[in-house]
Parts: structure tokens; sequence; C-alpha cells
């Protein structure tokens, strides 16, 4: 009823049957009435069964079923998010129905053709076609689409394997991405530990540094002591051997004491040193 019901309500059909069953009773045409209540209700049943699969295959509420602009939006959105993305079936569809003519005799058939099969496909029928004289079976149409069906499982497969190598190697740049981030982190450490034992180097370094001209100016002292230590014992020693000999002048000669000798220590200690030795 369905595929040819629409268009015959839309070439007036509907007036006709509210007319007859205006001026005319069951009783005076009983099977007429009979008839149209049969096909009235058949529509009414089409309509529903249609309307409820449009309901249910929509991914989101239709704000309005008429509207052609939301409806396409839905249907835009189901095979795009889908299971499935049929995007290029309903492309080639909106095509083909972009080259059909609108202000032609044959182009307004075509239009109605088209509207007439695609209902019947939407609803499962057994069969399609324009009248019960003329028709296919729905069965053979299918799996004379099973190559391209194929096809776009073969697509989606490759498609999906193509994701998943994208989001290994994704994962793969990640983990090497991190390992870097870490090498950098433990080479900025070494660094940083080298450059903390550079600093220590540096300190020790100038410590000893300063301990040597420390001790180089203590030498220095030292040698300067010992030095005039040295003068002050030698210039003592020359006053001693003077003060003898005065003395044994004085004594007639008749003293014979030893020359005294003072050692400070160093080099040319012992016999021979110049000077008297202490006692």
């Amino acid at each position: 009823t369905l595929s040819s019901g629409p268009e015959f309500m839309r070439l007036g059909l509907g007036e006709v049957l509210e007319t007859i069953k205006t001026n005319f009773t069951f009783d005076q045409e009983p099977d007429l009435i009979t008839q149209i209540d049969i096909f009235e209700d058949e529509m009414k049943e089409d309509k529903d069964e249609l309307s409820g699969r449009i309901t249910s295959a929509a991914t989101e509420e239709v704000r309005d079923i008429n509207d052609p602009v939301a409806v396409f939006s839905t249907l835009k959105k189901q095979v795009t998010e889908g299971s499935h993305n049929l995007t290029d079936p309903l492309l080639s569809i909106l095509q083909n129905l972009l080259a059909l003519p609108t202000n032609t005799e044959v182009g307004m058939q075509s239009w109605y053709a088209a509207e007439r099969f695609v209902q019947q496909i939407s609803l499962q029928r057994e069969t399609l076609g324009l009248d019960a004289n003329s028709t296919i079976d729905l069965a053979a149409v299918l799996n004379s689409t099973s190559v391209d069906v194929k096809h776009q499982k073969d697509l989606e497969r490759k498609a999906l394997e193509l994701s998943k190598m994208h989001e290994e190697a994704r994962l793969v740049q990640v983990s090497m991405s991190d390992m870097e981030q870490k090498l950098q982190a433990a080479d900025r450490e070494k660094a940083t530990v080298v450059q903390a034992y550079e600093a220590q180097i540096q300190k020790v370094n100038f410590d000893l540094n300063i301990a040597q001209m420390e001790l180089a100016t203590k030498e220095s002292e030292l040698d300067a002591t010992r030095t005039s230590l040295h003068a002050t014992v030698t210039k003592k020693n020359k006053e001693m051997s003077e003060m003898m000999r005065k003395m044994k002048e004085e004594a007639g000669g008749t003293m014979s004491p030893p020359t005294p000798r003072v050692n400070i220590g160093g080099a040319g200690a012992g016999a021979g040193a110049d000077g008297p030795e202490l006692p």
C-alpha cells in the first residue's frame, strides 16, 4: 500500500475518498466503504511502521521529521559515526538524485519512483516494484551489493589496521619522547654533579696554593731568622775571642784556654766553622 498510496494521496485520492464516505453510508455501499477503510488502515499501518523505523534508526532525536535540513543532519551523523562509515554510498545517492531533472515530467516520475523504491527497501519488503505485475526480489537486490559490501569491509579493516599502526607509532613516539626527557634530565644531573666536583677541585687547588704560599713565606722568614742568628753568633764569637785575647795578655801569657766556637746548626757545623765554640 505504501508503494502507491502516497502518490495517490498527492493526486487527490484522499479528497475523493473523503467525499465518498461523506455522501454514502455503509448500508448504501458496503463493499466500497469497506475497501476505503482497508486502504486507509493499511496506509496508516505503513506510515506508522515507516515512522517507527525512522525514529528507531535515528541516533539522536530529529527536531522536525518534516524538515529536510534536520533529517539530512541526522542522516549524515548516522553514516559517519556509525559502526560502518557509509559516507561514500550516501554521497553517491545524493549525487545521483542531483542529476535527476526537476522541471520535466520524466524528472518528476523519476523522483517518485526513487521515493517508492527507497520506501520499500526501508520497510524491508520481500519484493520491490512499481506494481504487483513488475516486482523483483529484495534479497536478490541486496545480494547484488555483496561485492560493494566486501570492498567496504576491506576498506574498514585496512583503515582500522592503519589506525592501530598510527596509534602504535604515536605510543612509540611518546615513549621515545619520555626517554629523551629522562636522558636530558640525567645529563643535567650529571652536569650538576660535574660542576660540583669541579668547584670542589678548584677550592682544594685554591687552598693548596694558599698553603704553599704560606709555607714559602714561613720558609723565607725562617731563612731570614737563621741568617740573622748566624750573623749574631758570629759577632758574639768574635767579641769573645777578642775578650779572651785581652784576658790572656793581662794574665801575662800564663793562661792558654781553648778557643771557643759556637755552632748554630746547619751547613758548616763542626770543626773548621768560623768563630770559637762557646762552652
